[in-house]
């Protein structure tokens, strides 16, 4: 060590002419030609030696590697075309030392949750040839090897380009994938996974196989699950021209409507070390010694985010063309809608034990004793079977199809049921039958077939294809409630009360040339809420707020 010391390639410092230069008084160091610290703890002193190391002027300290025993057995032997990819796992796995150290022990305390493999590939990154790194005894330092000095990386105002400060678009940028450039690359530092949407996977005609299938799913920030269909590694370019950078990018491919191609998230970022700047637009990254930079598309921006804002239309509900002949439908559903925000219990009201309903929680004993006395009174209003449901009287309100007379009848031809569907239309029609909403007719002109579709409890749902006899059929503009105006409605009341009507729809008759009025005929929930706006009328938007068969008593 003093001998290196004493040669004429080492840059000295300027003297320190008396101050300390460490907290050991008695320590001097050569390096320094001070008090403070040991020349063999010299920080400065080992990094000047690291790069004469490196330039080979120190070659005569380094103690070269002994070349590696021959490895025999079969399973050991490779190939001249392995891959890079394996030639690098086998190094993970068998590493094969480029040289010895006998003077240096130490170096930089390893993250205990990067793995094995992962340090093993940055060693090997850093190594630069046959010879040794470092030559100091004791010394804790980190290697240099071929590691190039890290850029720095700021921002200022002329990454702006001109743009208005205070704007806040998404970081939108193009990447080159696949040697497909690709628009709409949406940067996320908040996304743990890279995404890559099925329809640009589609667009980019990659070789089949390169998916690999991975089971699971994705979930936002809201809860929502989003499967996964597989995942696929493609070299990603940043940047334009000499400042760019590629990298491998394994991205999660998922089937889901978005107005972006590709999400870069914290995996792809992190790799490729860059740092993202929302104020400035701008995305910069490392380039060897050069600083690569994106920035964001402001136009396109602006078009994806409006693009995300936009809800996607649905069919409007009075086009249904099943009816389904359940007689309580609620029973499908009961457990598929929003939840009270407080627990339930049931309370016992008739003789019978499927004469129940439920109750909140939050009530005083008092409030509670005082609500299931009135429900107790009132208990033969509720419809417990179908017998209780006399039905509507025709003369107050009935359905007329108001078939079109220029319309073609339409009989559609029977279709084949297996065994298992022919019995449950059995079942299901004797039940109709029984509760005396179907009867036997004879239709030579529009005929309809039954559709039997599987619940979630393994029963079936009979259900009639009414397509035809919908189109022939004119629209009913009678208005339905606006929904945030019930809700608006009921706030601040403390007892709410909610009913739905038991298998409602089969209460109103048809008209006589029509003959019970099926749900899934058009018009049916325009008919259903004049007969509640007709029924409830003066109390109306006072005490019970109505949306088709949902009810709100409020008190």
């Amino acid at each position: 060590m003093h001998e290196i010391c004493h040669t004429s390639l080492l840059e000295y410092p300027l003297e320190a002419k008396g101050k300390l230069m460490g907290k050991e008084k008695s320590s001097w160091c050569d390096f320094h030609r001070a008090f403070g610290h040991t020349t063999e703890d010299c920080w400065a002193l080992k990094t000047q030696i690291e790069r004469l190391v490196q330039t080979g002027h120190l070659d005569r300290y380094v103690q070269q590697a002994s070349p590696q025993p021959q490895l025999q057995g079969e399973g050991l032997r490779r190939s001249a075309g392995t891959s890079r990819r394996e030639r690098s796992r086998s190094r993970q796995r068998t590493p094969t030392h480029r040289g010895t150290i006998t003077t240096i022990t130490g170096g930089r305390t390893p993250n205990p949750r990067v793995s094995s493999n992962r340090m093993t590939e940055e060693i090997e990154e850093r190594r630069s040839d046959d010879r040794v790194q470092t030559v100091l005894t004791g010394a804790n330092m980190t290697p240099f090897g071929k590691r190039e000095p890290t850029p720095i990386i700021s921002f200022d105002d002329r990454d702006m380009r001109g743009r208005a400060s205070g704007r806040d678009e998404p970081m939108v940028i193009s990447v080159v994938a696949a040697e497909y450039k690709v628009e709409r690359v949406l940067i996320d530092q908040g996304s743990s996974a890279n995404i890559l949407y099925r329809s640009t996977l589609e667009r980019m005609q990659l070789p089949a196989g390169l998916v690999q299938t991975c089971p699971g799913s994705l979930y936002g920030f809201a809860g929502e699950c989003v499967p996964m269909l597989g995942t696929v590694e493609l070299e990603t370019c940043f940047g334009e021209w000499s400042v760019s950078r590629t990298i491998p990018i394994l991205y999660t491919v998922v089937d889901a409507p978005a107005s972006y191609n590709i999400i870069i998230g914290r995996p792809a970022l992190n790799r490729l070390g860059a740092i993202v700047s929302t104020k400035h637009f701008c995305m910069k990254f490392p380039v060897g010694r050069r600083v690569g930079s994106v920035w964001v598309d402001t136009h396109v921006a602006q078009r994806c985010y409006e693009d995300s804002l936009r809800v996607e239309r649905h069919a409007p509900l009075d086009e249904v063309n099943a009816l389904d002949l359940d007689l309580d439908p609620r029973s499908q559903f009961e457990r598929e809608g929003p939840l009270p925000a407080e627990d339930l219990k049931e309370v016992q009201l008739g003789p019978r034990q499927e004469q129940i309903t439920k109750i909140g929680t939050t009530m005083s004993q008092k409030e509670e004793e005082m609500l299931t006395a009135i429900l107790i009174a009132n208990y033969d209003v509720f419809a417990w079977s179908a017998r209780d449901m006399p039905g509507i009287d025709p003369t107050f309100m009935c359905h007329q199809l108001s078939i079109d007379g220029r319309a073609k009848p339409v009989a559609q031809k029977k279709r084949k049921q297996g065994e298992e569907k022919r019995e449950a239309v059995k079942q299901e029609t004797h039940k109709l039958l029984s509760a005396g909403f179907v009867r036997e007719v004879q239709y030579p002109t529009w005929l309809a077939n039954v559709v039997m579709v599987k619940k979630p409890n393994g029963k079936w749902r009979m259900c009639i294809d009414y397509t035809d006899l919908n189109k022939a059929c004119p629209k009913d503009s009678y208005p339905l409630p606006s929904i945030d105006r019930l809700v608006d409605n009921v706030a601040g009341f403390t007892f709410l009360s909610f009913m739905d009507a038991y298998s409602g729809y089969n209460q109103i008759r048809m008209h006589p040339q029509d003959e019970v009025m099926p749900f899934g005929l058009k018009n049916a929930r325009a008919t259903y809420q004049r007969l509640m706006d007709k029924i409830f009328g003066g109390i109306l938007g006072t005490d019970v707020e109505v949306y088709v068969d949902d009810m709100v008593a409020k008190s």
